[in-house]
This record gives structure tokens, sequence and C-alpha cells, in this order.
């Protein structure tokens, strides 16, 4: 166990019912695949996990960057590995992704 790390509880995580309260405070962060994005999204920059390492200089840092996925866990994945990058700007993980809200 890694100690400098920490643990997935501690991100900082929001809701999509607080999300739709104030929208317009955050940059969304997609990070599901073309398939999925295509199927359904609620907007943002679309960068799927996998492409995350190669299009950093894409996401935009002049707001708190929401990241979401289907349930969670790939946003997740995602925070952990933009936090040891050092961006200038707060993470958040939309908490269990899509699934909670009632659009999809």
């Amino acid at each position: 166990m890694n100690l400098f790390k920490p643990p997935n509880n501690a991100m900082k995580k929001l809701t999509f019912k607080d999300y739709v309260l104030q929208p317009e405070k955050y940059n969304l962060l997609d990070v599901r695949t073309h398939l999925e994005r295509n199927n359904f999204h609620i907007g943002g920059i679309h960068i799927p996990l996998n492409e995350l390492p190669n299009r950093l200089s894409e996401i935009p840092t002049n707001k708190p960057i929401l990241v979401y996925c289907n349930t969670g866990l790939r946003s997740a994945r995602a925070i952990e590995y933009l936090k040891t990058k050092n961006l200038k700007v707060n993470i958040i993980k939309l908490k269990n992704g899509l699934s909670e809200s009632t659009l999809i």
C-alpha cells in the first residue's frame, strides 16, 4: 500500500443533482469511450481514459474539473492520474457517474 496515494474515498465528489444546480461552475471531462459518448453525454470535453496521457493539454483549467464516466470507476482512475500531473485546478469526481442521473 502506498501511503502517499490517497484512497479513492478521499477524492472530492459531487452528486449529479448538485452539479445541475450550478453547471456553469465546472469544466466537464468525459472519460468514457467514443461509443458511450455518442450514445449520450452531458457535455464537456471528451477524452477517453486511454487517451488521457496524450491529450492533457486539451483540458481547460480555468474552473474546477468535474470528471465523469458511467459508474465512477474510470473517472476515479482519471483523477488519480491527473493528480500526478500537478494541474493547478480542483479535480472532482461525479459521484456514481452518469448512473446516478435519471437521464440515461
